[in-house]
């Protein structure tokens, strides 16, 4: 048999807005806000799936919107730049370059 839920368990949805709006103040990145409030979700799954919590108070709370930076693209000459480095006279040399160019055919970005 369980122990009964302390209160604790029992919050509401103000104060999880309130909780996410004292970390925005804080000058924390969306993404970290974002991972938190992720694991406040996984833990009122948790308490719900196991009879501890009678509802899931995050469930309709929105999470921080991430700004996606564009990616940066190399120019035309920096990219026969690294497209000169390798020694193409050995095999070494050879594999780099063939993998450069893999790499940079394909738009990884690794």
């Amino acid at each position: 048999m369980r122990a009964p839920v302390p209160d604790v368990y029992a919050r509401r949805r103000f104060h999880h807005v309130d909780y996410l709006s004292f970390f925005k103040r804080s000058g924390l990145h969306p993404r970290t806000m974002s991972r938190y409030l992720s694991s406040i979700r996984t833990f009122y799954r948790y308490l719900v799936d196991e009879g501890l919590c009678a509802g899931n108070p995050t469930v309709n709370l929105g999470t921080p919107k991430i700004v996606k930076n564009p990616p940066e693209y190399l120019t035309l000459e920096e990219v026969e730049i690294l497209l000169g480095m390798p020694d193409q006279s050995t095999p070494l040399g050879l594999r780099d370059r063939t993998i450069i160019e893999l790499l940079y055919s394909c738009r990884r970005r690794d």
